[in-house]
């Protein structure tokens, strides 16, 4: 007769621990020499995974399925979320438990449930609060479950908004007539290298010119300044004076966009995105060797607002 699988799992604990049933019950067959607990784990373990078994081993529990934890992360912070539980009945409380790991230095910010869907209940986190880099904002959010009739699943969404800062610096080399030549001649012009750097943010602003650097003095360039978003949030706009450029002393200076105060270039319009982009600035560059070899940084700041968006999916069940 074929044994049931309860069975043959019998003979395999009877095998491996050295055991035989007496009157229904498992006992150690006497006389016998026992095997290190360890080993003896090991062995039971592996062979109830290969032979399927593993629902009826004496002392095995089912594991329990952890609430999977959702995720979104910028350049800026890594925000998480876990709800328990996630079946919840009509009337019942749910609770969602957020994590915001800052990977900047992070200000205004806040945290909301933009849409509770079948819930109520609180839905404000922090507000306007400062988060420094490496630091965590643990919080919770505890919700009420409708009551729709019928079993349902609910998308729970949340957004964290704040403002953060980008920095950049592009190198402006500008050479003297009689240098410019020189070095054209001997074919060194080439070696000079303007270099560009910024932070690590989710907008993103590149300079590219209408000629390769190094530039001759008394000469009329053109600079071109480039907006994205290249994160997977919300960036609206840039708003009116929150970008600023400083001018190096070798080059004068003016951009459609920006006002000039002295050296001092502030953006004088808002910059809308769409798609991930916002319009591209024109900046008009009147070249002003001061030495030979002029070489001198443009800096830039930009503070600008993000938000994070995410949803978490729950099942209201009825009572």
């Amino acid at each position: 007769m074929r044994k049931t699988l309860k069975e043959s799992c019998y003979e395999i604990w009877i095998t491996v621990f050295g055991l035989k049933k007496e009157n229904g019950k498992n006992i150690a067959k006497r006389g016998k020499k026992t095997l290190n607990p360890a080993l003896l784990l090991f062995l039971v373990a592996l062979v109830a995974a290969v032979s399927g078994c593993v629902s009826n081993f004496p002392f095995a529990q089912q594991a329990s399925i952890a609430n999977p934890t959702v995720t979104s992360e910028t350049q800026d912070l890594v925000l998480k979320a876990e709800a328990v539980p996630l079946e919840v009945r009509s009337g019942k409380n749910l609770e969602i438990f957020f994590e915001i790991d800052a990977l900047k230095d992070l200000k205004n910010l806040s945290f909301a449930v933009t849409d509770a869907c079948l819930f109520s209940g609180g839905t404000k986190g922090p507000e306007n609060i400062e988060l420094n880099a490496n630091k965590t904002r643990d919080f919770k959010i505890t919700l009420a479950a409708g009551s729709p009739g019928f079993d349902t699943n609910c998308q729970i969404r949340f957004r964290a908004n704040y403002s953060s800062i980008l920095v950049a610096a592009q190198d402006i080399i500008v050479l003297s007539d009689s240098e410019f030549l020189t070095e054209q001649r001997s074919g060194k012009i080439g070696e000079r290298v303007a270099q560009f750097a910024s932070t690590d943010n989710p907008l993103k602003i590149t300079t590219s010119f209408s000629e390769p650097q190094p530039f001759e003095d008394a000469s009329d360039e053109f600079m071109y300044i480039e907006y994205s978003n290249t994160g997977s949030g919300v960036l609206e706009k840039l708003e009116k004076g929150s970008v600023v450029m400083t001018a190096p002393g070798n080059v004068k200076i003016s951009c459609d966009d920006y006002g000039l105060n002295g050296n001092k270039l502030t953006l004088n319009r808002d910059l809308t995105f769409i798609n991930g982009r916002a319009k591209k600035s024109t900046c008009k560059l009147t070249t002003q060797a001061l030495q030979p070899a002029d070489s001198k940084t443009l800096q830039l700041t930009a503070n600008y607002l993000y938000a994070v968006d995410n949803s978490i999916n729950v099942k209201i069940k009825q009572k």
